[in-house]
């Protein structure tokens, strides 16, 4: 059984755990390895509660086995971070804390979530085109980084970037 629940500070070393293995895997996708530290992950829970982000749990019989940090710029509703434990994936978790975060999107009278998504990261493409979301939004340009190798390029219409 899935249960969603807003975050509360008794939830604390539950969520702590997910945030250091949500940036693992992050990372990962850009073939870098890094490994947050206690300090990092308290400070990232912190700047989410600072900033006003709205973070729901979901519990799988009654196990922490997931998390979803939304905020709203500008009347628009984003996910930041939408994170399930490998263990957990595939049991409609990451499917009921969207619901979750749309059911109160609907309240709150806008009619879209924006989704943050590497690139690279398959699998939550493929997710989120299965739950409604296929449409390209913003694409985000910098300067490479001093020795940054690329894993590929994406094209839109004549221009192609490196990622």
């Amino acid at each position: 059984m899935i249960k969603i629940t807003q975050y509360q500070a008794v939830d604390r070393s539950a969520l702590m755990p997910m945030i250091k293995a949500f940036r693992k895997e992050l990372a990962l996708l850009k073939n870098r390895a890094l490994e947050l530290s206690d300090e990092d992950a308290a400070q990232e829970l912190a700047d989410f509660l600072r900033a006003g982000f709205k973070l729901q749990l979901a519990f799988y019989n009654n196990a922490c086995a997931g998390f979803l940090a939304m905020h709203t710029m500008d009347e628009v509703w984003w996910v930041d971070t939408l994170f399930v434990k490998p263990e957990f994936r595939r049991k409609g978790i990451a499917k009921a804390l969207i619901e979750k975060a749309e059911q109160e999107l609907a309240e709150a009278g806008p009619d879209s979530l924006f989704f943050w998504v590497h690139p690279n990261n398959a699998p939550m493409l493929s997710f989120l085109k299965s739950c409604g979301y296929d449409v390209l939004n913003l694409v985000e340009v910098r300067k490479a980084w001093k020795n940054e190798k690329f894993s590929r390029a994406y094209h839109f219409d004549e221009q192609s970037l490196n990622y």
